[in-house]
């Protein structure tokens, strides 16, 4: 009660009812009132829990980053870069991040030929990357590129040319 506004916690619950309130919370079904009932003087409870599928999505991700090793997919996004910046170069393009293998990272921030303080800009920016089916993000008077291990050489290259 010391809590404003008190809380309801599994401390609070009888031993025999924690399943009952935790199996509510993760399918999404009511609250059990009954088995948990609000503290005095309160009206509503929000349970919010996580959903079993999106955890198993996650663990079956996880998985696949592990099958295919961190070591592998840290050299696919070097190769990645690599060829950005090259690209970039190639094409007269300002790179505002760092490019030497030392102090990159895997994202490449260039300079664009948009103004990026002006929301219209932004906007025609952002549709512009929408339709090639590009994501990135305008970032500290650039835009912020960063591909993934899964990302193919030719959206990289639309974004360039």
């Amino acid at each position: 009660d010391r809590l404003h506004p008190p809380t309801l916690t599994y401390a609070n619950l009888p031993k025999e009812e924690e399943e009952t309130v935790w199996n509510a919370l993760i399918s999404g079904a009511d609250y059990p009132m009954k088995h948990a009932p609000l503290a005095d003087g309160r009206k509503r409870f929000e349970a919010q829990g996580l959903s079993p599928v999106l955890f198993k999505g996650f663990a079956i991700s996880l998985r696949y980053l592990l099958d295919l090793e961190m070591d592998s997919i840290e050299s696919r996004i070097a190769e990645l870069v690599d060829y950005l910046i090259l690209a970039l170069n190639q094409a007269g393009i300002a790179i505002l991040s760092p490019t030497g293998s030392k102090e990159r990272s895997g994202i490449v921030t260039v300079r664009v030929p948009f103004d990026l303080t002006q929301s219209e800009e932004i906007k025609a920016l952002e549709e512009k990357l929408h339709k090639a089916r590009i994501i990135a993000l305008p970032r500290s008077g650039g835009l912020r590129l960063a591909p993934v291990s899964v990302t193919a050489c030719s959206p990289m290259r639309s974004v360039i040319f």
